[in-house]
């Protein structure tokens, strides 16, 4: 991404064709996005790059360490904001808002990440249950 604003439609169709990469890359894997485009909204670039990040690492997460099977991202736009639900059915594991381990920085950088942007961060994960990650957008 360059340096400067992209439409956050941009963005969503940024994030689609990142799906489609993954999904020819990781073939046992089932990868999709889908869901409601968001408006035409400018993203600066470092916004851009940070959404894309999360959306990375989640996802490479789903299909690295969770031995998921399918992992989808969606979209829905509510009251000027913009959510994306980055899931997986993988194996999860017990999350109660701990802190990860040093070795471990994914989840770190992607709450970094989405407090960098304004965005809100939600880590759901259970045990055998997969793992989800809500981010809220504002785009007003």
């Amino acid at each position: 991404m360059n340096n400067s604003d992209i439409q956050a439609t941009e963005c969503w169709i940024r994030i689609i064709n990142f799906c489609k990469q993954m999904e020819k890359h990781y073939s046992h894997i089932q990868i999709s996005a889908s869901g409601s485009t968001p408006p035409e909204y400018p993203l600066d670039s470092i916004s851009a790059l940070h959404l894309m990040m999360i959306v990375k690492e989640a996802v490479n997460n789903g299909a690295r360490h969770a031995t998921a099977n399918l992992i989808s991202v969606s979209s829905a736009v509510n009251n000027n904001q913009w959510q994306l639900v980055i899931s997986d059915n993988g194996k999860g594991f017990d999350w109660k808002g701990q802190q990860p381990s040093k070795d471990s920085n994914g989840i770190t950088n992607m709450t970094e990440r989405a407090k960098a942007i304004g965005a809100e961060f939600e880590l759901k994960s259970q045990q055998d249950k997969g793992t989800s990650i809500q981010l809220t957008i504002p785009i007003s």
